[in-house]
């Protein structure tokens, strides 16, 4: 059957014209012209705006499928790079027109995939688009770096929710419902609550994402994680393997003492509720015991014992060690009552108060030196913890290297490492820019508020015994060699310096 029909493809990348390319109505008239004056009287046009790597593009798919069907003799388009830029694209379309003998026309040439030299013609002008292709996402690339480095200013898809994009001043503006959706996360996270109770009690109120969903745990660490909220702007280009931040991009939402004080509090306890317990709060100390052996958090539960002259009592505890190492042996670390942890905690807790009395002293006399010290204690310790970081993540790769360690297990324990040295990284930073702009008024009303939590914390419900156990330490290591040995607890405050 003879082809009397021919197939004027149309595309642009942008819908805004700006002069500087063709636009849809041009290539349009262009390729009509060309039909009238080469005597085509049919043709089929497809006309789109997407871009010159995708694929998947509705309109070049219908007109594929047409040549599929033998329906054109001949493909029309005003230039090769209309139809892609992408060289293993442009390879394809050549096969399917090969396949089905079309042949391509532009304006300016005819290609006849029969003919050697138009083949070489068309080759060369696949590498040319590709190429130019590459150059103008490395020139975008530069541009989005430079915007963020140099301009201070975001960028991004869709601005995050508390704020709303003007296109006009090009920044972001805080959205006045949703920051203060915003500010509430913030506080609730700054009293202790995880991200799920905090997605419950937004739910409970009606507040709605910015979609019109629901809020889960997840979404609400996403925001309370993102420093956008901070003022800063972010941008990772792998194709020039560079990533710049900027800060006063825009005005922020949280503090930096704020954003600090949640990202340690999430990275002490866990955020979401357990199949089992739902979030359910045994003692004081839930989430905060971790094994002194192998480091990794030890699970609470209750114990019931019987006898006859007690007859039955129970009582908390955290359980033996349930954790293996590489080798396949378990962590050999006995377990304790909570009880008896509980008390050496506030014993310890006593001692902090009185350190922190002996600071705030020093403060209202307009000494900051040994602010000053415990801060450069603190950067020290955060240095010398990032560089453990590395040789733990080393050596976790040398056990995965070695067939000591299955891939999922590896790429589980690649990620919390990567977690614990990017909230260490981001304390660091947070320290080093405290101790240039020290300010005496903050850490008095600091160590005020932490007095008054560790003054109170007798006569607290369970649930804020928890939450201030939270707020105060960011976790309780416990030794132990066997059922009657002494127990050795260690406690690591947070740095509310």
């Amino acid at each position: 059957m003879r082809k009397n029909k021919v197939a004027l493809y149309i595309r642009k990348s942008r819908e805004d014209d700006n002069g500087k390319e063709e636009t849809l109505h041009n290539q349009e008239q262009t390729l009509i012209k060309l039909c009238d004056s080469r005597g085509y009287k049919q043709y089929d046009i497809f006309k789109e705006v997407e871009s010159s790597i995708k694929l998947d593009r509705p309109e070049l798919l219908k007109m594929m499928k047409g040549i599929q069907q033998g329906k054109y003799s001949k493909l029309l388009i005003t230039h090769i790079d209309r139809l892609g830029r992408e060289i293993g694209l442009l390879d394809d379309l050549k096969k399917l027109c090969v396949a089905n003998d079309v042949i391509l026309e532009t304006p300016d040439t005819t290609i006849d995939f029969k003919d050697d030299n138009h083949d070489l013609m068309y080759g060369f002008s696949s590498v040319l688009a590709d190429f130019e292709y590459k150059r103008i996402r490395h020139r975008l690339a530069t541009g989005k770096v430079n915007t963020v480095a140099i301009r201070h200013k975001w960028i991004g898809s869709q601005a995050p929710f508390g704020y709303t994009y003007d296109r006009d001043e090009k920044i972001l503006k805080p959205n006045p419902q949703q920051k203060d959706v915003y500010r509430q996360m913030v506080e609730l996270a700054l009293k202790g609550d995880s991200f799920s109770q905090i997605a419950d009690k937004l739910n409970e109120l009606g507040i709605r994402t910015q979609k019109d969903n629901r809020w889960t745990a997840g979404r609400v660490q996403k925001i309370l994680k993102n420093r956008t909220y901070l003022g800063e702007a972010e941008y990772n280009s792998t194709r020039l393997n560079q990533k710049v931040t900027a800060t006063d991009c825009h005005q922020a939402l949280i503090t930096p003492d704020e954003f600090d004080t949640i990202q340690k509090l999430s990275a002490s306890r866990r955020n979401y509720r357990s199949k089992d317990n739902w979030g359910k709060i045994k003692t004081p100390l839930d989430s905060l015991v971790y094994c002194g052996v192998c480091k990794r958090k030890m699970s609470i539960q209750i114990s019931k014992k019987h006898s006859q002259a007690r007859g039955h009592w129970s009582f908390y505890q955290a359980r033996k060690c349930i954790h293996y190492n590489p080798d396949g042996t378990r962590c050999p670390n006995s377990g304790c009552k909570i009880d008896i942890i509980e008390a050496v905690v506030l014993e310890s807790l006593e001692e902090y108060k009185i350190q922190l009395l002996a600071k705030l002293e020093s403060l209202q006399h307009n000494d900051t030196s040994e602010a000053e010290a415990t801060i450069k204690q603190r950067i020290e310790s955060l240095q010398a913890d990032l560089k453990k970081q590395d040789v733990k993540m080393e050596r976790l790769t040398d056990l995965y290297l070695d067939a000591s360690m299955e891939k999922d297990e590896y790429e589980q324990r690649r990620k919390e490492q990567l977690e614990q040295t990017k909230a260490l990284t981001s304390e660091l930073s947070y320290l080093e820019n405290k101790l240039t702009n020290l300010d005496v008024s903050h850490l008095e009303d600091k160590y005020e508020e932490i007095v008054g939590m560790i003054n109170n914390y007798p006569s607290m419900p369970l649930e804020e015994k928890n939450k201030t156990m939270r707020l105060l330490i960011s976790r309780i290591e416990l030794k132990k060699e066997n059922t009657f040995a002494t127990p050795h607890i260690s406690i690591s405050y947070m740095d509310n310096i």
